[in-house]
């Protein structure tokens, strides 16, 4: 394969992708929440107070689930671009082996880990976040959280351990709730309401990440400014 080719193959892996408007999807979330919030505002000063204790349960239990829809739907969109680059990352490695890409290491953690900002002092990124609360809401049944993160527990894979520190580091306890809220928070909504700033980082990531990929092989002379 010569260097036309090549220069003709390659920008297909760092187009950016339009199939997946993430944004759009979870707005109709975002307003199914801010629904769940407004009937519980709502509840007189003088109801029932089982009454009212039984509406609060029910609307945060639909807050809690409609908040882990928007982690899936966020995951899907970074798998989608983790997918793309990994792909690039075997041609190029089978094609062009003298090109050595330093964006990431090509593996799914590492760019899980490249040109996303860490949030706090956890030492994950803002996607690593977004990716361990979408597998915890979607594993959650089965875990036990105290057991599971234990180092005597040798049945637990090292990428569920790794979730789980992770979804530990942004604040997530044992309590009833998933505290799939402390997700939203450790992006930057400490109200914890806001599913839009899922968009944001994982948008922002995928952004700069392509960015970062392009100008490596625009470097390399495979990509036209």
């Amino acid at each position: 394969m010569d260097h036309e080719d090549l220069a003709q193959l390659l920008p297909m892996f760092v187009d950016l992708p339009g199939g997946f408007p993430l944004e759009i999807l979870l707005e109709p979330i975002a307003e199914a929440i801010a629904g769940c919030y407004e009937r519980m505002r709502q509840l007189p000063d003088d109801a029932d107070r089982d009454w009212a204790e039984m509406v609060g349960y029910e609307e945060s239990s639909k807050i809690e689930g409609l908040q882990g829809a928007s982690l899936v739907l966020s995951q899907t969109s970074m798998i989608a671009t983790i997918e793309s680059l990994r792909m690039l990352h075997r041609f190029v490695s089978k094609y062009v082996p003298s090109l050595v890409l330093r964006t990431s290491d090509g593996t799914f953690q590492g760019l899980l880990h490249a040109e996303s900002p860490l949030v706090g002092d956890t030492g994950r990124t803002e996607v690593e976040v977004i990716h361990a609360f979408a597998n915890y809401f979607k594993h959650h049944a089965e875990w036990d959280l105290d057991v599971m993160q234990s180092s005597q527990c040798w049945a637990v894979r090292d990428r569920t351990r790794l979730t789980i520190e992770t979804i530990r580091a942004a604040g997530v306890t044992d309590g009833d709730s998933l505290d799939l809220g402390c997700c939203l928070a450790a992006l930057g909504d400490p109200e914890r309401r806001r599913v839009d700033v899922l968009a944001d980082a994982v948008d922002g990531w995928r952004d700069r990440l392509y960015a970062a990929y392009r100008q490596e092989l625009s470097e390399a002379g495979y990509l036209e400014d």
